[in-house]
């Protein structure tokens, strides 16, 4: 297809509007990129590689740590622009897509060895393969690198140094890379002698200059792991080890915007985005998991659990009844009446009348009338799965959520259940990686996640039902982390196809961890749910109610009830759910 001059023109001046705004530079433009004649996904990967080099990479910090051998530093150069590219492909898809589309182009028969590296790492970072072949000789050494490489993506001089290993075990010249030049290595005497007075005739230079040359080398030796140099002068290593980590803490103890943003999960970015927040951030979120309740435990536990549930429910059984046909009396009077065309009886269809004017063979077109199913609204219900819910609470929450899951269902509106729990008490996997590396401070939530998934939206009911007695299961109840749990069920929400997007939180108050509230301050996980709440009650494609069980939960949000026992669902729950419906 002939790409016109005025089709080009527009093309490149929406690449480069997407390319200033992926690099947070308004000054940048595709200066140095116009000579790339497809318009199609090369330009515009250009454009994204460019982008995110322009806006993780900090070029000062790079010529301080990069390699002294010329085709060393050009290989740690493709290395630190793999890991730009890596921090834009976790954020955005169709920008990893266009980069992969340049890089394939770049990709020839005979690359040399610094571009080599850079393929491989750049598939091991970000988890998409190229489609064309490349040298699988040091594919699984590059490999191993890069899962340590992937921790330290957010930090430009950890991933530094571990690239400076990668490139030594690949064999590039890394012996002397970051030693001084050969004329000032020698002894503090020959320095001496080359050294200048100061302007105040001190003539103390060379001594400084000897400093700052044994500095450089013990950060030299440090960075390549000489065995031999720790021996000869364990003292000063042990310094530079301690000096490292301090670095390490103070960075982990102000992280970066661009950080916070790598280590959100991606349910929680588009809230951290919209409202420019980035006061909560996640240690980790390597052992976090969503899991489908039938998987939680064996089926003769289900089945034992859902026999227990049903034993305590014997007595609701009218009251669903009750509930069901006040809520379907309430649709059905909300239903409009359709039509459906080309029947051979029924109300003759006057629209087509002029098709029988003008050609009389044509036969007469009739409609019928029918009623249009209310199933323009999907409901989401949330469950705290904490331990603090454990007895009478759970009992009350497993039990309305049945009512009202079944309720909807028979009314035609498609429902989900989630719960939201962790996994372990006290921190569990992530507060262990925590203190490995240090324990810096303050590093925001510290439990692995577990999100539950009961009855998915096109799940039916009698399928969903037996899973749904998990939660009477007391070694399932643990700790709640609800902030992350609204976004979470906010995020599968908000891409069903209804315009009327219900989710209703059933929980019985603040959210608890104990090993994110010892680590952080103590209304960390609050402010966070606070935010949370606040931006969804803001939005318009979605409507929030909460169920507090036991607890008065109107100082979270705006539209809540109160439930101590099932028999208030029938008097508060009917009547909500119909307000929330008009």
């Amino acid at each position: 297809m002939t790409v016109t001059p005025e089709e080009r023109e527009a093309f490149e001046a929406a690449v480069a509007a997407a390319m200033r705004a992926l690099a947070e530079d308004d000054e940048i433009d595709l200066t140095g990129l116009e000579e790339i004649e497809n318009t199609g996904g090369d330009l515009r990967g250009a454009a994204d590689r460019e982008a995110f080099r322009r806006r993780y990479h900090n070029p000062v910090l790079h010529k301080r740590l990069s390699p002294r051998n010329a085709d060393t530093a050009m290989a740690a150069t493709l290395l630190e622009y793999a890991r730009c590219e890596a921090l834009g492909a976790a954020r955005m898809r169709g920008a990893a897509a266009n980069m992969q589309h340049a890089i394939e182009q770049e990709i020839g028969a005979t690359p040399t060895a610094a571009q080599s590296v850079y393929f491989s790492l750049w598939q091991a970072l970000t988890g998409r393969k190229f489609s064309k072949d490349l040298p699988a000789d040091d594919t699984a050494r590059i490999e191993q690198h890069a899962e340590m490489m992937k921790e330290v993506l957010s930090d430009q001089t950890a991933y530094a140094r571990m690239g400076r290993a990668l490139l030594k075990d690949l064999g590039f010249e890394t012996e002397s890379e970051a030693l001084p030049p050969s004329d000032s290595s020698a002894e503090g005497g020959a320095l001496e002698e080359d050294a200048s007075p100061d302007d105040s005739g001190n003539d103390d230079s060379g001594a400084a200059s000897g400093q700052e040359d044994s500095m450089q080398k013990m950060m030299a030796t440090a960075a390549l792991g000489e065995a031999e140099a720790a021996q000869s002068d364990p003292q000063n290593m042990r310094q530079m080890t301690n000096a490292l980590l301090e670095e390490m803490v103070r960075g982990r103890s102000q992280p970066t915007q661009e950080q916070q943003m790598a280590e959100l999960p991606q349910y929680a970015r588009q809230f951290a985005l919209e409202m420019a927040d980035y006061s909560y951030n996640i240690y980790t979120t390597e052992f976090d998991t969503v899991e489908q309740a039938g998987k939680l435990a064996t089926q003769e536990e289900l089945l034992e659990l859902r026999k227990y549930l049903d034993e305590m429910m014997s007595s609701t059984q009218k009251m669903i009844g009750r509930f069901a046909a006040k809520l379907q009396r309430y649709i059905l009077a909300r239903q409009k009446y359709a039509y459906q065309f080309s029947y051979d009886t029924g109300l003759l269809d006057h629209k087509r009348l002029g098709e029988i004017v003008t050609n009389p063979e044509n036969p007469l077109c009739y409609k019928q009338s029918h009623d249009a199913p209310f199933r323009d609204t999907v409901v989401s219900l949330l469950i705290d799965n904490s331990g603090s819910m454990r007895g009478r609470p759970i009992m009350t929450a497993a039990i309305s959520t049945e009512i009202l899951a079944r309720t909807l269902e028979r009314c035609g509106i498609r429902t989900e259940i989630l719960g939201f729990t962790t996994k372990h008490w006290k921190g569990g996997e992530s507060q262990k990686k925590w203190k490995l590396a240090g324990s810096p401070p303050a590093p925001g939530r510290l439990n692995d996640l577990l999100h539950i998934i009961y009855k998915a939206a096109d799940m039916p009911w009698r399928r969903a039902r037996i899973a749904l007695s998990l939660m009477l299961q007391d070694g399932l109840l643990k700790e709640n982390i609800d902030g992350e749990a609204l976004l979470w069920a906010y995020d599968r929400l908000r891409t069903m196809p209804e315009e009327r997007k219900i989710l209703i939180v059933i929980s019985d108050g603040a959210p608890i961890d104990d090993a994110t509230l010892s680590c952080n301050h103590g209304q960390f996980l609050e402010e966070h749910l606070h935010k949370v709440i606040h931006w969804l009650e803001n939005k318009k494609n979605i409507e929030l109610l909460s169920i507090g069980i036991g607890h008065d939960v109107t100082r979270y949000y705006q539209k809540a009830v109160k439930i101590t026992d099932v028999n208030d669902l029938a008097e508060t729950l009917v009547d909500k759910m119909i307000e929330m419906l008009s």
